[in-house]
């Protein structure tokens, strides 16, 4: 692994990492011969090294397990940690297009994150994810961003992951991304970007707009309340 200090708050994106390879929240130790074993759900994904140039991602079932290590987080996290990863995405250069990425990228997500509103400021994100335990969709296209080539690049061999390419996908992918790579992966990612931009799931723009005004005004309320309590984060 490359010696290059990172930032603390990179704990909360090295924690994600651990999810999606092994279904655990720490790091699980290597066997004998310097090799981990992957969680099996991840392994019927993953390729292997005699697959990985023509291997064939399952949308479906990649969707449905980065969703599930999405969930696990918040389940399993600290309230520093998701502060942490809350970090990761304030400091990243997907923050400034991420309400153009959710715009791409959303009509593949669940209801939850399909309907979550954008506009949201900082502040309001970071209560979110630490104090009501809810994954905000800002963070959450960060992450399909950011790990967007994570189901294609990561290699197998029999369920298992050796010490190096663990050490590889460490490297790759705790630092941020540039620009120019954050535009390429919402074209390229594992989702799939479709061109139909009509809403799937309310039978009017009108009923999908006002229940985005609630779920913000229901965010809202919840921060004036902890301040009107006085209770510390």
């Amino acid at each position: 692994m490359a010696n290059i200090e990172t930032p603390f708050y990179f704990d909360g994106l090295k924690k994600f990492i651990d999810l999606l390879l092994f279904e655990t929240y720490r790091t699980p130790t290597p066997n004998g011969m310097n090799k981990y074993t992957l969680s099996p759900n991840l392994s019927n994904i993953l390729p292997t090294y005699h697959t990985m140039f023509h291997h064939s991602i399952d949308v479906n079932a990649t969707m449905n397990y980065f969703e599930k290590a999405v969930s696990n987080f918040m389940m399993y996290s600290s309230k520093q940690e998701r502060r942490n990863l809350f970090h990761c995405y304030l400091s990243s250069n997907m923050r400034a297009m991420v309400v153009q990425t959710v715009t791409l990228q959303r009509k593949n997500y669940s209801f939850e994150q399909k309907y979550f509103p954008t506009n949201l400021d900082d502040k309001q994100i970071e209560f979110t994810i630490v104090e009501l335990g809810v994954m905000p969709v800002h963070i959450f296209t960060y992450l399909t961003n950011h790990f967007s080539d994570f189901f294609s690049a990561t290699t197998q061999e029999e369920g298992m992951i050796s010490l190096e390419d663990y050490e590889m996908v460490i490297d790759k992918y705790l630092k941020h991304n540039s620009p120019w790579i954050i535009l390429a992966s919402t074209n390229t990612g594992f989702l799939r970007i479709e061109d139909d931009n009509g809403n799937i799931d309310f039978d009017t723009k009108d009923e999908e707009n006002l229940y985005l005004i609630r779920f913000r005004q229901d965010i809202i309320r919840a921060m004036e309340l902890k301040e009107q309590s006085g209770n510390p984060s």
